[in-house]
């Protein structure tokens, strides 16, 4: 019986001649499609990764291997942290402290909240798999968790198993090469994120309000990498990595954050305000459980629900 393919790029990609076996691609099933397998490498590493034969079965199932990766994972997640701050956020960093510290005047509202502080603040704390946002977002370890960044634990895993089938691991140890490529991976998906929290940005802090938990899925899968990376199925031998990349619009119209807290008058005025996070409120009604201590009680645990992921 004679098949006859109707789809354009499944044609173009068998047409394009014999299959490779000395390499292996490995990528994301959930955002990758195959007209990407037709581009040309758009990178190659410039690393050769060494590799050295090993009698331990499974290294990857070591502590060690488990710390070295918690640590890579670490410098990953930094190293955006701090691109995203000069990039975006240099000129932002009283209004994240006055949204995480839950800043105001005495008696008046909530000021508004800055689209960058806005960003950034509930990108760190969802990355981050911390609770609350006005508590402190930095990084420590907690037990069962592999990486730093534990909203995108399992899609790390993902890939590391994946290139781990590639490989013969129970006779070469190519560490090396594993944390380049799932550092690599981590970058991309660290920033694709950042820039889905910008796109909602504007309308979230001028509605105080935040993505549920399936919107939040729909911006993390569009966050995975479309990239396909190529490299030796012999790991045996130094490897080189490419990668094939499609065109990513990262483009966000910024002229539309207008934020009204980077004044020098209301620099000026933060710190004159009180915070009024949850655990300082309750103190107030723990020292003076008056009506109207109740009443700021009330409007801060409705502020924050608002913004409760």
């Amino acid at each position: 019986m004679k098949v006859e393919i109707a789809d354009v790029p499944v044609s173009k990609w068998i047409a394009q001649g014999k299959r490779d076996d000395s390499n292996r691609l490995l990528f994301s099933p959930l955002v990758s499609s195959i007209q990407h397998f037709t581009l040309e490498p758009k990178i190659q590493s410039k690393c050769f990764f060494n590799v050295k034969v090993t009698s331990t079965q499974d290294y990857s199932y070591r502590d060690e291997f488990k710390n070295d990766l918690y640590k890579q994972n670490c410098r990953c997640f930094k190293t955006i942290d701090h691109y995203v701050r000069k990039k975006f956020i240099k000129k932002h960093l009283k209004c994240i402290l006055m949204l995480q510290e839950l800043r105001k005047n005495e008696n008046e509202e909530f000021p508004p909240i800055c689209p960058y502080a806005y960003a950034y603040v509930f990108w760190k704390q969802t990355l981050l798999g911390r609770e609350h946002f006005y508590n402190n977002l930095v990084i420590s370890r907690r037990p069962g968790i592999t990486v730093a960044t534990e909203l995108i634990e399992d899609i790390i895993d993902d890939y590391k198993n994946r290139l781990f089938a590639h490989t013969n691991l129970s006779i070469y140890d190519n560490r090396e090469m594993v944390h380049w490529v799932i550092n690599r991976v981590t970058s991309e998906l660290c920033l694709n994120y950042f820039y889905e929290w910008l796109k909602i940005a504007v309308e979230g802090a001028e509605q105080i309000s935040v993505p549920n938990r399936d919107k939040l899925d729909i911006m993390l899968q569009n966050s995975i990498p479309r990239a396909i990376l190529k490299h030796n199925s012999d790991v045996s031998q130094k490897q080189k990595i490419e990668i094939i990349l499609p065109n990513v619009d990262r483009r966000i119209n910024l002229n539309e954050f207008k934020c009204t807290l980077s004044t020098k008058t209301m620099k000026k005025l933060l710190f004159k305000m009180n915070s009024f996070k949850p655990l300082s409120v309750a103190m107030r009604i723990y020292e003076n459980p008056s009506d109207e201590n109740k009443r700021i009680e009330s409007y801060v645990k409705q502020y924050v629900m608002k913004l409760r992921i």
